[in-house]
C-alpha cells in the first residue's frame, strides 16, 4: 500500500490566507499614493527609487507596478518605464459605455431565472453601503467604492456568461472612480448614487426587465458626467 507524507511534513508549508507578500505591501502603499494624488498622472516611476522610499528589494514593487498597470492606473513605455497613467475624457466614456453593454446585458439575459438569493445578495450589498457610509469618515468614500464595486460586479454575475464577467472585472472602473473622487469629497453626488441603487434592487426584486435596465442606464450615465466633470476639474486645477 502506497503511504503519503503527513500534511506537515509536507514539502511546501501551508500559508496563511490573510498573510501579505511584500509584493501585496507595495501594491497598497503606491494604490494609496495614486488615488490621493501623492503620485501626481504623468509621474515617472522608477524601480530603484520607490524600492528605497518602501525599503525593499526591486522585485515585489515591479511586480505591484505590473498589477496596477493591468488595473489601468499606471503605463509602461519601453524607454519612460512605469508612469501614472493619464487618464483621458475618451477612455473614460468608453468605460462607461462597456459597463452599460455588461450590465444592460445580464440583466436581460439573467434577471428573468436568477434565484431570490443572488438578487437579495445585490440588495444587502446595497444595505451595507447605506449603513457603513456616514460621510464623516473620510475613509467612508473609499468604502463606497468598494462597495459600489461589488454592487456592479454582483449585477453582472446575474448573467451565465463567465467571459463577459471576465470582462467586466478588468474595466476596474471602481478603483478609476476613486482615483478621480477621493481627493474632493462631495457627499451630494454619493447620496444620488445611494437613491440611483435603491431603485436597481426594486427593479430587480420586481424582475422587472425593462425597468431595471433604464435604473441602470440612468445611475451609470449620471456617473459617467460626474466622472467627466471631475477628471476636467482635475485637469483645470479647480478641484477644491
Amino acid at each position: 500500500m502506497r503511504t503519503t507524507r503527513a500534511e506537515s511534513d509536507g514539502p511546501v508549508k501551508r500559508v496563511g490566507r490573510k498573510r501579505q507578500t511584500l509584493a501585496d505591501l507595495a501594491y497598497q502603499e503606491l494604490l494609496e499614493a495614486i488615488l490621493y494624488r501623492r503620485l501626481q498622472p504623468g509621474e515617472a516611476l522608477g524601480l530603484d527609487q520607490l524600492a528605497g522610499q518602501l525599503g525593499m528589494s526591486r522585485t515585489p514593487v515591479n511586480l505591484a507596478l505590473s498589477r496596477l498597470h493591468a488595473e489601468g492606473l499606471v503605463s509602461y513605455g519601453e524607454h519612460l518605464g512605469f508612469v501614472v497613467r493619464v487618464l483621458t475624457a475618451e477612455e473614460l466614456s468608453s468605460i462607461y459605455e462597456l459597463r452599460l453593454l455588461y450590465e444592460l446585458h445580464a440583466v436581460a439575459t439573467g434577471l428573468p431565472e436568477a434565484p431570490a438569493e443572488q438578487i437579495e445578495q445585490i440588495a444587502a450589498i446595497q444595505g451595507q453601503i447605506e449603513s457603513s457610509t456616514d460621510w464623516v469618515d473620510p475613509e467612508a468614500f473609499r468604502r463606497f467604492w468598494e462597495l459600489d464595486g461589488q454592487f456592479h460586479r454582483t449585477i453582472v454575475r446575474l448573467s451565465r456568461n463567465d467571459l463577459l464577467q471576465g470582462y467586466f472585472e478588468r474595466l476596474h472602473y471602481h478603483i478609476l472612480g476613486a482615483r478621480l473622487g477621493l481627493s474632493a469629497r462631495h457627499e451630494a453626488p454619493f447620496q444620488a448614487m445611494l437613491r440611483e441603487h435603491a431603485a436597481i434592487v426594486a427593479a430587480l426584486r420586481e424582475r422587472d426587465v425593462p425597468v431595471a435596465q433604464e435604473a441602470l442606464r440612468r445611475h451609470i450615465i449620471r456617473s459617467r458626467d460626474v466622472s467627466l466633470s471631475r477628471l476636467a476639474a482635475l485637469a483645470e486645477g479647480t478641484d477644491n
